[in-house]
């Protein structure tokens, strides 16, 4: 009914991954409509006032992936590159 849905952990370390997978398997959610859940939908409940993505201004954060989790969801779980504000993270 279009209602958006964003998905988080409520732990500052922790994360959603588990419950993203949960839901693909039960086939809730399209990959597509997790991967934005999980990522632009999260992001936009925490932080209501920040740029929205792809928009000039808006924060360098991102996951690089070693495969395209919308051909297999569970490539959430196999990261390659995590950058915050434009930096690598280690």
């Amino acid at each position: 009914n279009g209602v958006r849905l964003a998905i988080g952990s409520d732990s500052f370390r922790g994360t959603s991954v588990d419950e993203a997978l949960s839901i693909h398997d039960a086939k809730l959610m399209s990959p597509a409509a997790l991967l934005q859940s999980l990522s632009s939908d999260g992001a936009a409940a925490i932080f209501p006032k920040r740029a929205p993505f792809g928009v000039e201004g808006a924060p360098a954060d991102f996951l690089v992936l070693d495969q395209d989790p919308l051909a297999d969801f569970r490539a959430i779980t196999n990261i390659r590159m995590r950058v915050k504000s434009g930096r690598e993270l280690e």
